[in-house]
């Protein structure tokens, strides 16, 4: 993982790269594999770009692009799918302690090494779960060590990954 941050008088842009690697050390036949053994495993790469500007005094939109390229061994079924979310946020310094805000962010949650690979209850077919949040609230800090958020979100999956009586699923 690394990131290069700028600032300038009105903006902080955040840029930077992920990387993860897993593999399963324990050779089993996956669903679909036939009487093979394999080591399944997974890689992702993430690039990301956000930027804090300030619109005018105490008006701030923030926005941002996450984009995940993720891959299997190839050994384990389907080809997981690419996918880019953004994110953005208005917030208002109505004091120096005083702050309202709205804003909406997409997620993306890739399927686990155990949802894939269990021997009971893991689907290598899983996909990545993935929907967007929705948010307005206001927070209040009243010193360093305290502080009050009060909001409202909703959540929307389009995707999600669950546990059914006959393993791990998609739903949408």
């Amino acid at each position: 993982s690394d990131q290069a941050t700028y600032t300038s008088e009105r903006h902080t842009l955040v840029m930077g790269i992920d990387y993860v690697h897993a593999k399963d050390n324990h050779a089993r036949k996956i669903l679909g594999s036939g009487e093979r053994m394999v080591n399944f495993r997974m890689e992702n790469t993430s690039y990301f770009i956000q930027d804090d500007w300030l619109l005018m005094p105490h008006v701030t939109l923030t926005g941002g692009l996450r984009h995940d390229k993720p891959t299997n061994s190839g050994e384990s079924g389907k080809k997981i799918e690419s996918h880019t979310a953004k994110s953005y946020k208005l917030s208002w310094d109505i004091t120096e302690k005083d702050k309202v805000y709205a804003g909406r962010s997409d997620f993306y949650i890739l399927p686990t090494m155990e949802q894939l690979t269990d021997l009971r209850w893991g689907n290598n077919n899983l996909q990545p779960g993935y929907g967007r949040t929705s948010t307005i609230g206001y927070n209040r800090n009243f010193s360093d060590r305290s502080s009050l958020d009060i909001n409202w979100f909703e959540t929307i999956s389009d995707r999600t990954i669950s546990l059914s009586e006959a393993g791990f699923i998609n739903s949408t």
